[in-house]
């Protein structure tokens, strides 16, 4: 298995939230990643705090986090100090159909800061990058002829998982997705998400996992496809 021997040992933790979320996606390894990513390339839509992209890190991956809030990031990158930053990079960017500024709406924690829906209190500006924008960027930071393609796509974007998908254009770069479909932020969700998962089927995404998780926000389904 590969190591880094430079991790620091702390975690920047702003509260209870930042707790629940490193023990479940760290600790408990809910995204089930296997103990070795030796040279495997994971692509961190919606990076939040770097719970995921820390475990991704520490068994060898190299990781290219998106993230769009501004204080997230700058946790963010605490938690992912001491990698090579050939390893470990950060885009402060929200995730989106279209370029440009675009409302974030800051809910009652950072685990669920969207923009796909508008409260009427705590909202910020951010950037916007589409899926190819943000791909090429991706390419051209850790990509080569030798390692064309993204081993594993994590997406926990808090409502715009569906115009992603539905845009459909990363699919060929992609061996394994593992996406968080939220029920609370978009109408009409339950429906978008079967539909979803439908299309990704027929893009060639082999079924691994859908199961109910986080029933104290609504729901959420943890879907997992690879090919």
């Amino acid at each position: 298995m590969s190591t880094i021997t430079t991790i620091p040992a702390f975690w920047t933790l702003r509260g209870d939230c930042d707790r629940a979320v490193k023990q479940e996606v760290y600790d408990g390894n809910e995204y089930q990643l296997p103990e070795s990513l030796a040279n495997k390339l994971v692509l961190d839509l919606g990076a939040n705090i770097g719970s995921f992209a820390r475990l991704a890190l520490e068994r060898g991956a190299k990781v290219y986090c998106v993230e769009p809030d501004p204080d997230n990031v700058r946790i963010l990158r605490d938690n992912l100090s001491g990698f090579p930053q050939e390893s470990a990079a950060v885009l402060e960017a929200a995730v989106g159909r279209h370029h440009g500024p675009v409302a974030l709406s800051r809910g009652g924690e950072p685990t669920s800061y969207t923009t796909s829906r508008r409260f009427h209190h705590n909202v910020v500006q951010v950037r916007c990058f589409t899926m190819p924008e943000i791909l090429a960027d991706f390419k051209a930071a850790m990509m080569d002829d030798s390692h064309p393609l993204i081993d594993i796509l994590k997406m926990d974007i808090e409502g715009a998982e569906y115009e992603v998908i539905e845009s459909g254009f990363f699919f060929p770069y992609v061996r394994r997705l593992d996406i968080e479909f939220h029920g609370c932020h978009v109408e009409n969700a339950w429906d978008r998400a079967l539909a979803c998962r439908k299309r990704l089927s027929k893009l060639g995404f082999k079924e691994e996992r859908w199961e109910r998780i986080h029933p104290e926000r609504n729901w959420c389904l943890l879907y997992r496809g690879a090919r």
